[in-house]
C-alpha cells in the first residue's frame, strides 16, 4: 500500500471514500469553543497521513526482510479476550466477569509490533467491538482513543463498506460524548475532535465533519 506524501497544503480533501450516505444526523455541540480550528484539523490530518506512510513503509520492509516478530493474538471473534487486551479500566467492570481463563490484567498498549501482527479482518472486528463496547457503556471514545486512533492508522485502502460503517458509528459516538461535555472537561475534547476530524476529513465521511 502506498499513500501520498505528507500533505503540506489543501489537506482537507476527499480521499479513499467507498461509502457515503446521502444524509446523516449530526449531534449539536453544547459549547462552540469545543470545535477545532481549521489549522488544528489540517495539522492532525497531516500528522495522521505521515504516520500511515511510516507504518506502510515498515510493513513492507518487514514483509521483504521477515524481521517482524508476530505476537500471539486471540482469534478475531474472541470478544472476551480482545476486551481484556484493549480495555484497561472498564467503566462497567462486570463484563466477562465469568471468563474462561483470560487474565484480568492483560491490557496491552497499541504498540507497532502488536498492530503489525493484526490482519485487516482483525482490525475490522476490533472496530466493531469498540462500537459495541462504547455503546454498551463499558468504555468511551475518550478512554479508548489511543486504541481507536492506532487502528485507524493501520486501515488499508480502499475501505470496505463495513469499515466505513464502523468509522461512522465511532464518529457519531465521539460527537455524542462531546455534546455533553461541561466547560471544565475541555481537556477531553481533543481526543473526541481528533476522531471526528479523521473520519470526516481523512476518510471522507464529510457529512459528519465539523
Amino acid at each position: 500500500m502506498e499513500e501520498e506524501d505528507r500533505p503540506r497544503s489543501n489537506i482537507l480533501k476527499k480521499v479513499f471514500s467507498t461509502y457515503m450516505p446521502l444524509t446523516a444526523e449530526k449531534v449539536t455541540v453544547s459549547d462552540k469553543t469545543f470545535l477545532p480550528s481549521l489549522e488544528w484539523k489540517n495539522e492532525q490530518v497531516a500528522n495522521f497521513s505521515y504516520l500511515r506512510n511510516a507504518l506502510a513503509i515498515r510493513r513492507e520492509a518487514e514483509k521483504t526482510y521477515g524481521t517482524n516478530v508476530k505476537e500471539v493474538l486471540p482469534a478475531k471473534y474472541s470478544e472476551e479476550a480482545w476486551f481484556k487486551i484493549c480495555i484497561e479500566e472498564p467503566i462497567k467492570p462486570k463484563k466477562f466477569q465469568h471468563h474462561s481463563g483470560i487474565g484480568k490484567h492483560c491490557y496491552k498498549k497499541p504498540s507497532v509490533p502488536l498492530l503489525l501482527s493484526m490482519s485487516q479482518d482483525t482490525l475490522l472486528s476490533l472496530l466493531e467491538n469498540f462500537v459495541m463496547w462504547i455503546d454498551e457503556g463499558h468504555t468511551s471514545v475518550q478512554l479508548s482513543g489511543k486504541w481507536i486512533y492506532s487502528i485507524f492508522v493501520c486501515l488499508e485502502v480502499p475501505l470496505l463498506p463495513e469499515v466505513c460503517s464502523s468509522l461512522r458509528e465511532l464518529c457519531k459516538l465521539a460527537a455524542k460524548e462531546r455534546s455533553i461535555l461541561e466547560e471544565y472537561e475541555n481537556r477531553t475534547v481533543n481526543t473526541l475532535n481528533l476522531i471526528i476530524c479523521l473520519v470526516g476529513h481523512y476518510f471522507s465521511q464529510t457529512d459528519l465533519a465539523d
